[in-house]
């Protein structure tokens, strides 16, 4: 099978652009990629391409703080209940870096398990990955929450010159983890005003995850995704 596909931990993709591009792009881009068994592409919204669209999609979001406003007094956007989680939090535990992917890996597979999911078969091969670009550019870190030498929760997260993101993350399943998950996501935040970054939470679809990135301030930012099976990859897409 063939597959045309948004990459893992990356949210969409975007057109690249050359002078006198718009004069040659067509009415419906999606009907002029290549034919695959599998397509599963998000793109970033943009009026050109969905111009005479005949190709349908769905409707998605991710949740981003702007640059302006990802810095202090950015708890101001906080919600009342966030605050209280976070201030009692920075008294229970204590942030620090840690290069051990493993331990990432197994919080990661926790978060899953607590959800009865099973984690996606790509997660133990792209973050290793992921980590061996982002270390050496100094462009992302794992950051992890502990108490009494315990690590309770961890984030993934990277970063370009405009924009840090939030990859993945991993908890222990109880109101420990949350509260610590919530700190990273806070300190996560504050750096990327720091340094004049927007913060990108890469979204979810699923409603309690979307009302805890927009319990940080988050604005929803809309996407298409395309997604179509031909074929074969019409019974991968069942057995998936």
């Amino acid at each position: 099978m063939s597959a045309l596909i948004t990459p893992p931990f990356t949210q969409w993709v975007s057109l690249i652009k050359r002078t006198g591009w718009e004069e040659a792009l067509p009415k419906d881009l999606m009907s002029c990629l290549p034919v695959t068994s599998i397509r599963d592409l998000s793109i970033k919204p943009d009026a050109l391409i969905l111009s005479g669209l005949r190709t349908s999609f769905t409707l998605k979001y991710s949740y981003i703080i702007p640059a302006a406003t990802a810095v202090d007094p950015k708890q101001n956007r906080y919600n009342e209940g966030l605050k209280r989680n976070i201030r009692q939090a920075q008294q229970d535990y204590r942030l620090r870096n840690s290069a051990d992917i493993e331990q990432f890996l197994g919080l990661c597979r926790l978060s899953y398990k607590a959800q009865s999911l099973q984690p996606p078969q790509w997660l133990e091969h792209v973050v290793p990955a992921v980590l061996r670009e982002l270390w050496p550019r100094k462009s992302g870190e794992i950051t992890v929450a502990e108490s009494g030498g315990n690590v309770i929760a961890a984030i993934l997260t990277g970063w370009d010159q405009g924009t840090s993101y939030y990859l993945a993350g991993g908890r222990i399943p109880d109101d420990r983890g949350a509260s610590a998950h919530a700190l990273l996501l806070d300190q996560a935040i504050r750096m990327a005003g720091e340094h004049g970054r927007a913060f990108d939470f890469e979204g979810s679809m699923q409603a309690g995850i979307a009302n805890f990135f927009q319990s940080f301030g988050a604005i929803p930012s809309a996407y298409w995704n395309f997604r179509a099976y031909r074929g074969m990859g019409r019974l991968w897409a069942l057995l998936k």
